[in-house]
């Protein structure tokens, strides 16, 4: 993979962020949000999905529980999605796996709140690394 491709693949996760933001920003004035997106405008940060999550779940005009729901239900879609062209699941085994999921997802979130702070986060090398050599492989398993 080259570095247009590669670039390419960070974009994707920034645009995905600046809509997501696009769209909070019409349901609530909240000055965090139109900061937050000027930044983006003037170039001095960038609008990766994940950091608007985080300045969602600070903006009080939206539960918290609510982002943490979305950012739940978001992620494990995205893995249904990979694994649909990985392996012989099919769209309805995907179906099978969100449905029981999210039916924990109110229960895992709550949980989730519980965590103190220092606790918070893991860090697996394995993925870490895989994920570096997924970037600069000259061969896909499928676009991501």
């Amino acid at each position: 993979m080259n570095a247009n491709e590669r670039q390419s693949e960070a974009r994707r996760a920034e645009n995905f962020g600046l809509r997501r933001l696009t769209a909070l920003r019409e349901i609530t004035s909240t000055p965090l949000l139109a900061e937050f997106q000027e930044a983006i405008l003037r170039g001095s940060a960038r609008g990766h999905h994940l950091t608007v999550y985080g300045i969602q779940a600070a903006v009080e005009a939206v539960p918290l529980e609510a982002v943490l729901l979305t950012s739940y239900y978001q992620s494990l879609s995205a893995v249904c999605s990979a694994a649909m062209k990985l392996i012989r699941i099919g769209q309805s085994g995907c179906q099978r796996v969100l449905r029981e999921a999210c039916g924990r997802a109110r229960h895992t979130v709550a949980d989730s709140l519980l965590v103190e702070r220092g606790n918070a986060g893991w860090f697996n090398p394995v993925l870490e690394i895989a994920s570096m050599r997924h970037e600069r492989a000259e061969e896909r398993l499928f676009i991501s």
